[in-house]
């Protein structure tokens, strides 16, 4: 059989989910905030996987340059529920992901994850590979300490 998308995707269903759950994920926060569900709900915080499936992070001007028609609809700046968005760090050693993620998140809404146990070597890759690129990124070790625990003590109130 000649190797083309769609017998791929046959052959293996699951492949979708390499882009189908980061976008469904993406649609399931957007809704949240553009629904008022965060304005009605003030003190709801949300931990999304994976910083934010990407999508977020990526695209956030897109985002904004939107945000002017969501006024009318929504009682406060939507930057107030998207300041209550915070986003792992399982990117599946993807270390590109990271700066792109801190970029929109910061130091204060990054927390440390992994995808364990799911990934090759029972999550042992995944969890050797996202605390690696925590500690090399570009950041004063204090913030690396935010990420790789600080952070989540103080929003789980540990």
């Amino acid at each position: 059989m000649a190797w083309h998308s769609y017998g791929l995707i046959e052959e293996d269903p699951a492949i979708m989910r390499l882009f189908g759950w980061p976008f469904d994920t993406t649609q399931a926060l957007l809704r949240l905030v553009v629904s008022g569900t965060m304005e009605r709900f003030p003190t709801l915080k949300i931990v999304t996987h994976h910083l934010g499936e990407g999508c977020f992070p990526f695209y956030h001007n897109r985002f904004n340059i939107k945000l002017p028609n969501l006024k009318n609809k929504l009682k406060r700046p939507v930057s107030e529920s998207l300041e209550r968005i915070y986003g792992d760090t399982a990117v599946d050693g993807t270390a590109a992901a990271l700066p792109c993620g801190h970029a929109f998140f910061g130091t204060e809404r990054m927390l440390f994850g992994t995808d364990y146990p799911f990934s090759p070597e029972k999550g042992e890759v995944y969890l050797r590979d996202n605390l690696r690129i925590v500690k090399e990124m570009d950041l004063p070790q204090e913030d690396k300490e935010k990420i790789l625990g600080g952070n989540a003590v103080k929003l789980l109130k540990l």
